[in-house]
């Protein structure tokens, strides 16, 4: 059988009319774009980024921004200002060593060395964000939707390459270095690649605006960067504006662009995430509160599709198991701190896809390399070894009040006292830390069944693979 065809007798009624929908809304934006209707002036700009706001006045709206920004009553966000220089004194107190190691990493970014993907790159400045940094590829910019970023088409171009280096992850380093030193060559350099990231790609124009896992990636390492940042002025008003542009774009084609039926894996988690966050940091913005409530349906509606019931990842792929854990422990944080709701489904299936991968991390702190990887994580405010989820389980263990998750993670690692702050410290320094009782584990419904020696630093850790492929999904 065809496989298009296979595919197209495998849909719902409703999976069918939404495609047509999309194709229709797809189409619509097209035209649009065409036509320059993205192209805002600033009287529209005011309408949209000033909604809930007293709008400033013509002409005035950069300089009313940064002021904005100082004195505004902060919504519950990680890093936020009032939590911060206690966050930063317990960092240098617990991990002293690492203000080296952080500002090692800066550095060789800021001098333009980069790896990924088992890539090692050296990219001078203006960064090419158009040009695959592995085969010299040049993506063209078009409409997002015309462009055809499948694997090895294009002339031999791999669009995940490109993508790696717009997501701007090392910037987060870069920020902490700034944060922690106060050297100003950090700072700079995060504006200089923001800036040409925002100059070199226009509202929904080109490879970087094709997929919406990356905006949402991309968004999110964004907004830890200002969120360390910010408290400095290392921004000029016109600067700091074009970046709240850019931030409002993003959630606004997030809202546009969730991958129901395209991706509704670990990609629609971590598009629904960002969302659900752009909406919580930006008050402010017109299409926030519709933001916020759409990724939140999203993540109550998907996260448990991403488990089975014993909290194996229906993916099964390890890597991706704790990508989408790690989206959803920010969701979940946030969405508490916020004193909203979160349903007892969804925290229940939190929990065991965390204690899924407290009985997948052997004795090294590694997971077994089961299923396909990329260098992907929720949030890297560490350089944790590519298999190391340990990160996941020391915030697991504070938020579900897990002993064993305290034991098998080792310590409050770094990642966890940026998120969780000094309470969570507190709370995970009360806490006892004790391994399971049992050393065999049957996972049966993902299909892993799991025997060990014991929890200590020598055991010895076997683990089957029984699982069905990718919950059934087509591979064809």
């Amino acid at each position: 059988m065809n496989p298009r065809f296979r595919k197209l007798m495998g849909m719902s009624a409703r999976e069918i009319l939404f495609r047509l929908r999309h194709r229709a809304a797809i189409a619509s934006e097209r035209k649009s774009f065409l036509s320059g209707a993205f192209e805002w002036s600033e009287a529209e700009w005011s309408t949209r980024l000033c909604a809930t706001q007293t709008p400033p006045p013509p002409g005035d709206l950069a300089q009313w921004w940064e002021k904005h920004l100082r004195q505004r009553k902060e919504t519950p966000m990680f890093l936020s200002p009032a939590s911060l220089p206690r966050t930063t004194a317990l960092y240098r107190d617990l991990f002293p060593e690492k203000i080296q190691e952080v500002e090692a990493r800066a550095k060789a970014t800021c001098n333009g060395q980069f790896s990924f993907l088992g890539v090692d790159a050296v990219l001078e400045d203006p960064i090419d964000w158009h040009r695959d940094p592995k085969s010299g590829h040049q993506w063209n910019l078009a409409f997002h939707s015309d462009i055809d970023f499948s694997f090895c088409r294009e002339g031999g171009g791999d669009a995940k390459y490109v993508w790696e280096i717009a997501r701007q992850d090392y910037l987060i380093d870069c920020a902490i270095a700034f944060h922690l030193t106060g050297t100003k060559n950090y700072s700079q350099q995060i504006v200089q690649w923001v800036q040409s990231w925002i100059k070199a790609n226009p509202y929904l124009e080109g490879i970087h605006w094709s997929s919406a896992l990356e905006v949402a990636v991309r968004a999110l390492n964004w907004l830890w960067s200002y969120q360390l940042c910010r408290h400095e002025n290392f921004l000029s008003p016109a600067e700091h504006l074009e970046w709240i542009k850019s931030f409002y774009q993003h959630g606004a084609y997030l809202h546009r662009h969730i991958s129901y039926y395209f991706s509704p894996n670990n990609h629609i988690i971590a598009e629904a995430v960002g969302l659900f966050i752009l909406g919580c940091f930006f008050p402010e913005f017109d299409e926030s509160a519709a933001w916020r409530m759409h990724g939140w349906k999203v993540i109550e509606e998907y996260a448990l599709q991403q488990f089975y019931e014993d909290g194996g990842s229906t993916e099964q792929a390890l890597f991706y198991h704790n990508y989408c854990a790690g989206y959803l422990i920010l969701a979940v944080l946030l969405r508490e701190a916020r004193g909203e709701v979160v349903s007892q489904p969804l925290r229940d299936c939190l929990e065991r896809a965390l204690e899924f991968t407290l009985w997948m991390t052997r004795s090294d702190g590694t997971v077994p390399r089961i299923g396909d990887t990329d260098n992907a994580r929720a949030f890297c405010f560490s350089a944790l070894p590519l298999w190391d989820f340990r990160n996941l389980l020391s915030i697991g263990a504070v938020l579900f009040k897990r002993e064993d998750m305290k034991y098998v993670a080792g310590k409050f690692h770094e990642d966890a006292l940026w998120l969780l702050g000094t309470e969570g410290y507190k709370s995970f320094k009360n806490l006892a830390a004790n391994p399971p009782e049992e050393t065999t584990r049957k996972f049966p419904a993902s299909g892993y069944y799991l025997i060990r020696s014991g929890w200590d630093a020598e055991e010895d850790h076997l683990s089957f693979d029984c699982g069905p492929l990718a919950a059934g999904l087509y591979t064809s």
